[in-house]
């Protein structure tokens, strides 16, 4: 099974705006599930919010169609890494958008397909 890991940076001051914007995000990913909302370590005018989104999509036309349909609800500017194998076991797919960003105070959005059962870049940053 696959899963979405997003990180997105907030620019906003109070962590009570962070939680509201947060919530916008969440309710356009659902399901989805927030590993972390904090101050952004090496820059404290961000938040950065981190969420997982599991994917039913088991065919890799499916999963590559769904992504695509998930990321253009938050920006159509995007920088994708394509997948370079399109086997269902191997599909590997990111991108990162930092303009045309439709959620007010969010400056920056990355998403990185992985397995579900797979260490995450949350275990390793």
């Amino acid at each position: 099974m696959k899963e979405i890991y997003w990180r997105i940076f907030l620019k906003v001051k109070k962590k009570e705006k962070a939680e509201t914007i947060s919530n916008t995000i969440t309710k356009l990913l659902n399901p989805c599930e927030i590993e972390s909302l904090d101050i952004y370590w090496k820059d404290d005018s961000l938040f950065c919010l981190e969420l997982k989104q599991d994917l039913d999509d088991k065919e890799p036309k499916d999963i590559v169609y769904h992504l695509l349909k998930i990321i253009s609800v938050f920006s159509n500017s995007w920088t994708l890494e394509l997948p370079t194998n399109f086997n269902s076991d191997d599909l590997d797919f990111s991108g990162i958008s930092n303009e045309g960003i439709k959620i007010s105070n969010v400056t920056w959005m990355s998403f990185m397909l992985q397995d579900k059962d797979d260490i995450s870049i949350l275990d390793i940053v």
